[in-house]
């Protein structure tokens, strides 16, 4: 039993080849088709998962800023108030009729 080992196949070594075996008792030939084939080099798979890939990250960060947001909004809900409620809590009123009274 004999084996070839083709190292580096190319699209070049494709082809028939003959195996050829010679003793006392006579010659024997033998005849293999050998065919190579090369994929294409612009592969759109990669780019397709690459692509697929971002998507996914964006629907997932578009879920997270909802879920965020109604977090907030359920709290805001739950004690009463809004923003505007805390933004004025602090707020300094000016009222001058206010004021004359208090001096009179």
């Amino acid at each position: 039993m004999g084996s070839v080992k083709i190292v580096n196949v190319s699209a070049q070594n494709s082809g028939v080849y003959r195996c050829s075996v010679t003793n006392v008792l006579g010659t024997q030939n033998c005849y293999v088709n050998l065919s190579v084939y090369i994929p294409p080099d612009d592969s759109p798979g990669i780019l397709q998962g690459v692509l697929l890939t971002l998507f996914m990250a964006l629907v997932l960060l578009a879920l997270l800023v909802l879920a965020l947001w109604l977090h907030r909004s359920a709290q805001e809900s739950k004690w009463g108030y809004s923003r505007e409620d805390e933004e004025r809590y602090n707020e300094i009123r000016y009222t001058p009729s206010l004021i004359k009274r208090s001096f009179v």
